[in-house]
């Protein structure tokens, strides 16, 4: 393995025994790079995990991973507390601000049904996926994940956003079946490969969540019903 560091001394410290004394040998100074006036929330938490896995301060959005400390094992690391990057992604944007934009880049060209509370977000074991009723779209889960995260960091959460049912949508998108938006939802949580799923529906959306616990329990899937008809969206009744 290839050492992180580099450091010329005259001579090595040695014990009373002669041999190396480690305990005496100089830290490797890294030179800090100018701070930045303006980073994005994504930049922040990206600084914030590369500081916890790389033991070290990262000053700079420019800052880059391997220059910093990081070495294959690291970005190992690195690439499995995010769900949407691969080692590749970060030896080829090995700065802050470039990994940070291949993740804003992914996630505006991802067509995927479930949607992330957070855009960026540090893989857990367990996934909450929430199905929104007849009709609504997965937006209507914001408050409630913006409580479950104050109270609980153990989930990555998820709402089911429907073809046809986007806020924004202009009729552009057909409806889909039942069996066809089960289909779709459990290939993405089998590809995302979480250790429990936990599914909460609403309304009409509790049929849908039991599709999916069907094709889940059939394929072996750890996966447990959390609640289903019990959450009313503010302002709804």
């Amino acid at each position: 393995m290839i050492p992180s560091f580099f450091i010329e001394v005259k001579e090595f410290p040695v014990s009373g025994n002669g041999k190396i004394d480690f305990k005496k040998l100089p830290e490797p100074v890294l030179v800090a790079e100018e701070a930045d006036e303006h980073r994005s929330e994504l930049e922040n938490e990206l600084i914030s995990l590369w500081e916890d896995i790389l033991k070290i301060r990262i000053p700079s959005v420019n800052s880059d991973f391997f220059e910093s400390g990081g070495d294959s094992l690291a970005a190992i690391q690195l690439a499995t507390r995010i769900d949407s990057i691969t080692i590749e992604d970060i030896y080829q944007n090995p700065t802050v601000r470039m990994l940070a934009n291949v993740i804003e880049n992914k996630n505006n060209s991802d067509n995927s049904i479930l949607i992330p509370y957070k855009k960026f977000y540090m893989k857990k074991q367990t996934a909450l996926v929430c199905f929104p009723y007849g009709g609504g779209s997965g937006i209507i889960y914001k408050e409630l994940f913006d409580e479950i995260s104050k109270l609980d960091e153990g989930y990555n959460l998820f709402s089911v956003n429907l073809p046809g049912h986007s806020l924004n949508d202009t009729g552009r998108q057909k409806f889909i079946s039942l069996d066809e938006a089960a289909d779709l939802i459990v290939d993405e949580l089998k590809k995302k490969d979480y250790k429990e799923v936990v599914l909460y529906g609403h309304c009409i959306g509790s049929a849908l969540t039991l599709f999916c616990i069907c094709m889940l329990c059939s394929c072996h899937f750890p996966v447990r019903l959390s609640r289903s008809c019990a959450y009313c969206p503010a302002n709804h009744s």
